[in-house]
């Protein structure tokens, strides 16, 4: 487990995904990758975090809306990652993705308190999730059992297809929040 990324990348895209939510409130403007930082990318986004690829290809995962009260922060999915590396043995050709945690300072959050914000660094993944896999029809493996591997060895309540991705050779759980 070597360390992802680093601390200046990661406060970089939270700044500029702070601005973008400044700028654009009412719009996912952080999509559009003419509005990002030049060399970033945007690569998706859950229901409490956005991911984006820096130029030298980490995956650096930014909360959407700290201090809301719901949802898990990226520093409670590192302890889950943590957690997973030091108790779980993966099944057999899965894997978890190389990650890194970062602080990046406090912000304000909708219940006027201040929260400690931190972003994610992790391994980026080439290759599809099981759900595009499946979009686009391509023959792949049984995703079911694949995922019921998964939910038996690491016990987390959101592991489905749009959460795990195949890269050629394992298939890599990339969302480990709650």
């Amino acid at each position: 487990m070597g360390i992802v990324g680093n601390p200046t990348d990661a406060r970089f895209i939270q700044d500029a995904f702070i601005r973008l939510q400044r700028d654009y409130p009412w719009d996912y403007a952080y999509e559009e990758d003419d509005l990002l930082p030049e060399g970033w990318s945007f690569l998706g986004s859950g229901m409490y975090r956005a991911a984006f690829r820096s130029p030298d290809g980490v995956c650096y995962k930014v909360e959407k809306n700290p201090g809301s009260g719901y949802g898990q922060t990226n520093e409670e999915e590192f302890d889950n990652y943590l957690n997973l590396v030091r108790s779980v043995t993966m099944p057999e050709g899965t894997r978890l993705p190389a990650y890194t945690f970062y602080e990046t300072g406090m912000r304000e959050g909708y219940d006027g308190q201040m929260h400690k914000l931190g972003v994610s660094a992790m391994e980026c993944i080439e290759g599809k999730t099981l759900s595009d896999m499946e979009d686009e029809g391509e023959e792949g493996p049984d995703d079911w059992a694949i995922i019921g591997k998964l939910n038996r060895a690491c016990r987390l309540s959101d592991i489905h297809r749009g959460n795990v991705m195949y890269d050629g050779t394992d298939y890599v759980l990339v969302d480990i929040g709650a």
